[in-house]
């Protein structure tokens, strides 16, 4: 029972940080006036998985994560720090 109690946890915070992630993308994304479709072909993924990044339903690979972040023009501290 406290295995299932544990993973609901990670799971939770998980999603949260998802969500963080994606926002604080969208927001630099935004304040460049770059569109999700702009971002995913420059940094050469699917628009739909770049949707699903801001939308904070996927996380994306340390790479995804650094290029968008270049395209963007912040650090990938950024992301996790306030």
């Amino acid at each position: 029972m406290a295995h299932a109690f544990l993973f609901s946890c990670a799971m939770e915070n998980q999603e949260k940080l998802n969500e963080m992630v994606g926002s604080r993308i969208r927001q630099a994304r935004l304040n460049l006036n770059y569109t999700q479709s702009d971002v995913a072909e420059r940094v050469e993924i699917d628009i739909t998985h770049y949707s699903r990044i801001e939308r904070g339903k996927s996380n994306p690979s340390l790479l995804v994560a650094y290029r968008i972040c270049q395209l963007l023009q912040i650090s990938l501290d950024d992301l996790f720090t306030d």
